[in-house]
């Protein structure tokens, strides 16, 4: 099911490379759980595994998905998306042990909803002064963060 929902997210993606901006990193970290921070959108997939090795493609991945797994804390594992070898990353997937935890954790990191999709009632938008629009959602036990320019919605 994972699967089939990381596909239909990639089915959306645009073409990015026409909206090209420079990305300062320092101000997506307010809106990042504690266990990415220091990590951002736009960050090379070599870049990720300088400071998370652990993340790597599964047996049964795709290029351009790349997961960690977590023992300890709230987050059982992050999917990081790009759109293949060493392409820029455009979405986190952090999936919590809870749905509670995953909504608790939006809540205080984004306060009320300002983007309600039809299907997501907690969802975010924030544009960065760098121009980065971060969409924020919670879908299940997980909250997606992801480039606001990969998706048509």
């Amino acid at each position: 099911m994972k699967n089939i929902l990381l596909v239909f997210l990639c089915l959306l993606s645009l073409d990015v490379a026409a909206q090209t901006i420079t990305i300062d990193p320092a101000l997506q970290q307010a809106y990042l759980p504690k266990e990415v921070k220091g990590l951002n959108i736009g960050m090379t997939i070599t870049a990720l595994k300088a400071v998370h090795p652990g993340a790597a493609i599964p047996a049964d991945g795709i290029l351009g998905y790349y997961e960690e797994h977590f023992t300890a804390g709230d987050i059982a594992d992050i999917t990081y998306q790009t759109a293949g070898e060493d392409s820029a990353v455009y979405e986190f997937i952090i999936e919590f042990k809870s749905k509670e935890k995953a909504i608790a954790i939006a809540k205080q990191l984004y306060k009320t909803p300002n983007a309600v999709e039809k299907g997501f009632p907690l969802s975010w938008k924030f544009k960065l002064k760098d121009g980065l629009v971060l969409k924020c959602w919670v879908y299940k036990n997980k909250i997606c963060i992801a480039d606001n320019r990969q998706f048509d919605y």
